[in-house]
């Protein structure tokens, strides 16, 4: 068992609550999506529980295509037993037509398929990484939490960002750091029809800017496919130089944007908040 000392109290007592709750349950199974909150969580269990605890990981068509391979690593690293759920939820009328609660229907339909998958694994444990902080945004996914009434110990052991973020560095976890990453049907703004093209599009296009060391990064889409790239203002005003610029452009075009513009707004994870797209 970890010697948690070195801690401040409060957070130390927070793990000790934590560490309580996961060590009460046979075989917890955490959803992981492979970000500070879910390793954290996942490294807790393993601290509890040891092979006891797997991860389920759920893959969907809103999820990164490189993403898998650093989600496995990421499971590596802390030293649990990873196991990929693939969903669809592009089935889900509801969520295709991408409402305000579009995340509500996400949700709903990748719990139900991580609840499956524990099951199959011999485990009725599903634990979740919400943090406290989570509370205070715009959420509809949380309802589906609550329906299926599955358990947050982060939340409830009182364990905010900045919490987490210390204990991921006390644990020296590669994702510490690590900042928000949202799926890509968060890029699109509401009342525009989630497609697999358009996922793939803005997957492609991030990984074209990215791939030329462009970070923070976002590539939104608009009603009529147009692309708006959000990032600092410093790269901004390098992507807008005509020896950069002209390439991106020709590349958005042929993955099928109609436009291209640069945001002259810096990037900020949820941006889209007032144009009624939260992430």
């Amino acid at each position: 068992m970890t010697n948690f000392d070195a801690l401040n109290p409060e957070l130390n007592h927070k793990i000790q609550t934590l560490l309580s709750y996961i060590n009460s349950l046979n075989y917890p199974a955490v959803a992981f999506s492979g970000g500070v909150d879910s390793s954290v969580l996942a490294r807790a269990a393993v601290e509890a529980k040891g092979n006891k605890a797997i991860a389920l990981c759920a893959v969907s068509p809103s999820m990164p295509e490189r993403e898998p391979e650093r989600i496995a690593n990421q499971a590596r690293e802390i030293g649990i037993e990873l196991h990929f759920v693939h969903t669809d939820e592009l089935t889900i009328l509801d969520y295709r037509k991408n409402p305000k609660n579009r995340c509500y229907f996400c949700k709903k339909h990748i719990l139900q398929r991580l609840l499956d998958a524990a099951k199959e694994k011999n485990s009725s444990d599903l634990v979740e990484g919400s943090n406290a902080d989570d509370a205070l945004d715009f959420r509809p996914g949380a309802q589906a939490v609550h329906e299926f009434n599955i358990a947050s110990p982060l939340a409830e052991a009182g364990f905010t960002k900045s919490d987490i973020r210390e204990l991921a560095r006390f644990w020296g976890l590669s994702v510490a750091e690590r900042p928000s990453s949202p799926c890509l049907s968060s890029r699109i703004a509401y009342g525009v029809e989630i497609t697999e093209e358009r996922l793939r599009k803005i997957d492609k296009a991030e990984s074209f800017l990215a791939e030329q060391g462009v970070s923070p990064l976002r590539v939104r889409l608009f009603p009529n496919d147009v692309a708006v790239i959000e990032s600092t203002a410093e790269w901004i005003a390098k992507l807008a130089q005509d020896r950069t610029r002209e390439p991106i452009v020709e590349y958005f075009k042929s993955l099928g944007f109609s436009r291209t513009l640069l945001s002259l707004t810096e990037f900020r994870s949820g941006s889209m908040n007032m144009l009624g797209n939260r992430e």
